[in-house]
């Protein structure tokens, strides 16, 4: 199995509070710092399950960058990082108690201000018969020239605000990879993941995964749809579960799974990624 990843690349700040956040205060609680970003996260998840992979993205000349060096030499994941004169990105997440996300900021410059062009003469460097995997991180401009790639082609759309930015290249997409609110800001007819995946799955030929947090998630291919609900987890973090899930799910469908059985390794996945959180 072989891919190659293309987007966010950060350092993540994650700050948990010990109880109920209190908006507006300073909140008792815990902090962490970790290399992390979608197309990382992602990159990570595919090498532990066994796969080639090679990261593509943009970070600084900065300890963050040696950082997140490290943790591809440690993970056995290619280092196609783009060296860039802007600080490495970073993401600040708020967590309450439970784990639930209140609030995030994504600081990507150094991504944001990459050329496309540039972007276009990396991935020239990628294996023929690499499955790209790329993120919503990436601008417009950087989305349509990555998807003008040929070859099999996945995206996760990331967040709400981002999602949108993935519409005009549907149609050149193998799969893809968003939540409720995601799929929404797509486009499509999003009352319950079900029939969010059947709307998005109406407009692409991809298979489509989604995920509503703890209720029943769903992947659509053409006019076929599944549904199946995650097993019930302890609180934790929720920051890279949808990550592990994306993961999990190009593993299986790059091995021959059927839709509804990479839903199921998804779902595994992102269960007992949820498991060892703090």
């Amino acid at each position: 199995l072989r891919f190659w990843c293309l987007g966010g690349v950060l350092i993540d700040h994650i700050g948990r509070t010990h109880a109920p956040v209190l908006h507006s205060q300073s909140n008792p609680g815990a902090a962490r710092l970790a290399p992390g970003g979608v197309a990382l996260n992602i990159a990570r998840a595919l090498a532990a399950g066994g796969a080639d992979v090679g990261l593509m993205g943009a970070v600084g000349r900065d300890i963050a960058a040696d950082l997140i060096a490290a943790a591809l030499a440690a993970a056995g994941i290619e280092d196609r990082l783009i060296r860039t004169d802007h600080p490495t990105g970073a993401y600040l997440a708020i967590e309450g108690a439970d784990g639930d996300l209140h609030v995030g900021v994504s600081d990507l410059t150094a991504l944001e201000t990459l050329p496309p062009d540039v972007i276009v003469a990396h991935l020239a460097q990628a294996p023929p018969d690499a499955r790209l995997v790329i993120d919503a991180n990436l601008t417009p401009d950087q989305l349509f020239k990555a998807a003008a790639r040929p070859g099999w082609l996945a995206a996760e759309a990331v967040s709400a605000p981002k999602a949108p930015r993935l519409a005009p290249i549907l149609p050149s997409l193998n799969a893809l990879f968003c939540n409720l609110s995601e799929a929404a800001v797509l486009g499509a007819m999003a009352e319950t993941a079900e029939s969010a995946a059947r709307s998005l799955a109406a407009r692409t030929t991809a298979t489509v995964f989604v995920t509503d947090g703890p209720r029943p998630a769903s992947v659509a291919r053409g006019g076929d749809v599944w549904r199946l609900t995650p097993p019930p987890v302890p609180s934790a973090s929720v920051t890279g579960a949808g990550d592990a899930f994306t993961a999990a799910a190009l593993i299986a469908l790059a091995t021959d799974a059927t839709p509804n059985q990479a839903l199921a390794a998804a779902i595994a996945a992102a269960s007992a990624h949820l498991e060892t959180q703090p």
